[in-house]
């Protein structure tokens, strides 16, 4: 107990004390006019626990439990109905989605418009703007402007894992385009028993094929289960300190190179 109290206590140290840029050991590795907060986008289907994840990095950080972000469950409605901004530490927010339906073509329609243009207000939905959204995803993705996506988390649930890699391959590579790296991957409910680990094993092992070298499997604390686990608390702040290691080098590379549009914010 000791050995995780050391750890835990560390990793929320560095997580507290982040600025973007920070992780780089060197001053001059770090970007030069680095921005305010780093910016986490927190994707993936309805009910695989995305709020569930915010609500946990609040608790393992120390703010005692609340159910900030609404929680869904995969037979409900996603509980988000729009992107909402979460201060998860003083340099860190994250960005929780709507959940989305399915993998596939409705999948990265839903997704080309939420992360295309989340915060705009205009949450219209007609065949015309339909029709539109589809012929201009490419320009959308690759055309020039500024991108303020520092970092992805792809959330999953192990429950009913019944996608590929390459039912996603669409999303990796154009988050891979958007930033110059693949998302971070969340494997939520593993300790649930429908969940089939061999399927498990074999997901991660198409992950890597695709380069997809972070994957974190976890149980995110809820409103019904959120007593003090070390592991738990463990899982979440390694994973926040990954987002902060990802996202430092993205804000390098934009300010490095040429910047893609997004427009997250």
């Amino acid at each position: 107990m000791e050995q995780y109290d050391d750890e835990i206590n560390e990793l929320r140290e560095q997580n507290a004390a982040y600025t973007p840029g920070s992780t780089f050991r060197s001053s001059r590795q770090r970007p030069m006019i680095p921005p305010h907060h780093l910016l986490v986008a927190v994707l993936g289907p309805t009910g695989v626990g995305k709020s569930a994840l915010i609500n946990s990095m609040f608790y393992v950080m120390g703010h005692g439990w609340e159910c900030r972000a609404p929680e869904a469950n995969a037979t409900q409605p996603s509980a988000t109905r729009e992107p909402t901004l979460y201060e998860v530490a003083s340099g860190i927010k994250f960005i929780d989605n709507r959940g989305m339906r399915e993998f596939g073509g409705g999948f990265m329609v839903d997704l080309a418009r939420e992360v295309g243009d989340v915060f705009t207000g205009q949450w219209e939905w007609n065949q015309q703007f339909i029709v539109d959204l589809v012929a201009g995803i490419e320009r959308a993705w690759t055309g020039q402007g500024t991108c303020d996506l520092h970092c992805a988390v792809l959330v999953l649930s192990a429950v009913n894992f019944n996608i590929t890699v390459q039912d996603m391959k669409i999303l990796i590579d154009k988050l891979r385009k958007l930033t110059g790296e693949p998302p971070i991957v969340v494997i939520t409910h593993r300790d649930h028993p429908d969940v089939r680990h061999h399927v498990i094993r074999d997901f991660k092992a198409g992950l890597q094929e695709n380069r997809i070298d972070y994957v974190f499997e976890l149980e995110n604390y809820t409103a019904s289960d959120h007593m003090f686990d070390p592991e738990k608390h463990l899982a979440v702040l390694r994973l926040l300190r990954q987002c902060t290691v990802v996202g430092d080098r993205v804000i390098k590379n934009l300010e490095e190179g040429p910047k893609k549009r997004c427009n997250i914010l």
